[in-house]
């Protein structure tokens, strides 16, 4: 457990190298990336954690709510403590949205993001939801929002997911779009990118 940011946070570092952040969504903590983060450890130092008041991490005292900048002002002051930045960061479903506002809050924290099906709700009105399978079928026109108001350049952009129609959407726009078989697979996928260094 380390104190920052006004809270305390479980955490676990697996290898040494480069340094990689892991932050999970939702209500999941840092047990849903262990096989994912021992599979790193050869090459990387992993940084895995219970986000503030989840898992492990207990509640600051007084906390009744949270925010994306919340955490990521928390993410950042858990890579400064462990001396560990800047760092490549991976988020996944809400974890992205979280690493998104790292990036973009703290960029000396950050040398890449890796955003795996995060949760941009907010943009999904050009989504066309099927009720019978709660799948999203995005259009290239909800991406391209997502670059613009994230002032991302889609040519720069790596987007991941176990989506067939998500890549699509996504490749249409000239992002490096990979489909999300299995950590090794993905792994690979993005060691193969040309500029990917991590």
């Amino acid at each position: 457990m380390l104190v920052v940011n006004g809270t305390e946070l479980y955490h676990e570092v697996r290898g040494d190298g480069p340094p990689v952040l892991l932050i999970m969504g939702a209500t999941g903590d840092a047990g849903h990336f262990e096989r994912f983060a021992d599979l790193l450890a050869d090459e990387f130092a992993v940084v895995s954690y219970d986000r503030r008041g989840n898992g492990r991490s207990p509640r600051p005292p007084g906390w009744s709510a949270t925010s994306a900048a919340d955490q990521a002002d928390d993410a950042a002051a858990l890579l400064a403590a462990l001396d560990l930045s800047p760092a490549a960061v991976f988020g996944t479903s809400l974890g992205g949205v979280i690493a998104l506002c790292l990036l973009l809050r703290h960029p000396q924290m950050v040398r890449g993001a890796i955003l795996h099906e995060p949760a941009f709700w907010p943009l999904f009105d050009d989504g066309i939801v099927s009720c019978r399978v709660g799948l999203l079928k995005p259009e290239p026109a909800m991406f391209e929002r997502l670059l613009t108001q994230y002032a991302l350049q889609a040519g720069d952009t790596i987007f991941i997911d176990d989506l067939q129609a998500n890549i699509d959407a996504a490749a249409a726009l000239g992002m490096s779009a990979i489909r999300f078989t299995g950590a090794n697979e993905c792994g690979r996928a993005l060691r193969a990118l040309p500029g990917v260094r991590f």
